[in-house]
């Protein structure tokens, strides 16, 4: 049943979609879509601009945040991935995790192998299998904490099959869909895969059917809330919060074990046991909550690049904080304007990003002003510990 607000918040921010299109986790033909997201130029998940006219929805029954799964999105997800380069800006490196105070960094599976760690000694063997590996990144850094595990990796193609197979406990790397790869792993893990999937539930039932009993999954994916840039991905087909991140697992049959937003920042992680049998998918009490706060940050992040196309009006040298989502963003919008990025990650300065230079932060010139378009939890913190004599940085101002 809907809740009685949602008809009015439909009303002034978005539209019902045709009942052809249906809701990726619960079925039902509730979408609404959020009109000012065509209007918003975008982002490919390797950080590529891409260009506006793309779709936001929110169901109006399980209140999940998605893009409609049609034939026009299916083109452009088919063409991000022929030209998919992952890493780039850092010829390869996994992008780096900091602490937005301190500006000490570390891969970021190496913060998500610690935390797991920590969280879940595990048995001192057994099998592991990391969907999704890329160049193997994540099987890498586990291998540090569980030493004798043996690993498997699997991806859509073999670009990186030869570097991961090369990796220390790796035995496998598979090609293609997960319904063709053995079974019996006790640990399945899916870094920022999940957000991908056209139909996460289905692909979820799956991956349980390859866990032995009382197997494990863990999952790591953005979170919208704390990372509005993450709604820019043209190629993220669903956009997690806490909850509808929990129910969609619990309704694969898992049992919910560990969930966090803390171990990395902007980011949710979750792990879970495996269950005899699936659980119905719980309705979300307030699905109209999700579908103001989705709208909220589309407002914000048009605001965002009002304020940083301002900034560039009264700055004869602007840089971008960043060579991520949110710079890229930005920095496709604002080709014109800016004279650089700046980033703390030593994989990725000195090179070049969108044509313009890398810069680290004690390399911007005097007299510079760099914008930091940043999550808002953090962008203060970067730009009160980076601002020196000469250099100015200038966090997101918050929208009410």
């Amino acid at each position: 049943m809907l809740h009685a607000p949602l008809p009015n918040i439909v009303k002034i921010i978005g539209a019902p979609i045709s009942a052809q299109v249906s809701c990726h986790v619960c079925g039902r033909p509730a979408l609404v879509d959020l009109l000012a997201y065509a209007e918003v130029t975008r982002v490919t998940s390797d950080c590529k601009p891409w260009p506006k006219g793309g779709r936001l929805a929110v169901c109006q029954e399980c209140g999940l945040v998605q893009v409609p799964a049609t034939a026009g999105w299916r083109m452009e997800i088919a063409q991000i991935y022929r030209d998919y380069t992952i890493y780039y800006q850092g010829d390869g490196a996994e992008q780096a995790v900091f602490d937005s105070a301190t500006g000490q960094s570390f891969p970021r599976s190496t913060q998500i192998s610690r935390c797991l760690r920590k969280v879940w000694p595990g048995p001192t063997s057994g099998k592991m299998l990391d969907v999704g590996c890329g160049n193997g990144s994540f099987l890498r850094r586990f291998h540090e904490q569980f030493p004798n595990w043996q690993l498997a990796g699997s991806e859509w193609d073999d670009k990186y099959r030869a570097q991961v197979e090369r990796l220390p406990k790796v035995e496998k790397h598979y090609v293609g869909r997960l319904s063709d790869i053995p079974g019996g792993f006790q640990l399945i893990s899916l870094i920022h895969v999940l957000e991908h999937i056209e139909n996460p539930a289905g692909f979820l039932a799956e991956a349980q059917s390859h866990l032995a009993d009382e197997g494990l999954l863990f999952i790591e994916v953005p979170h919208f809330v704390d990372n509005p840039f993450e709604l820019l991905i043209a190629d993220h087909a669903t956009h997690f919060t806490l909850e509808s991140l929990c129910r969609l697992v619990e309704s694969a049959g898992f049992e919910l074990l560990m969930l966090h937003n803390e171990w990395v920042p902007k980011e949710i992680s979750l792990l879970a046991r495996k269950k005899n049998r699936p659980s119905p998918l719980r309705a979300s009490p307030h699905p109209y909550e999700d579908l103001a706060a989705a709208q909220h940050a589309v407002e914000w992040l048009a605001n965002i690049h009002k304020q940083a196309m301002a900034l560039s009006t009264q700055t004869p040298c602007l840089g971008l904080f960043g060579t991520s989502i949110a710079g890229t963003w930005l920095g496709g919008g604002l080709a014109n304007e800016i004279a650089f990025f700046v980033d703390e990650d030593v994989n990725r300065t000195g090179k070049t990003h969108l044509g313009k230079p890398i810069l680290s932060p004690a390399s911007v010139p005097q007299d510079s002003d760099v914008f930091v378009g940043l999550a808002p939890k953090i962008s203060s913190v970067i730009a009160r510990r980076l601002t020196r004599p000469g250099v100015r940085y200038h966090p997101v101002v918050a929208i009410a």
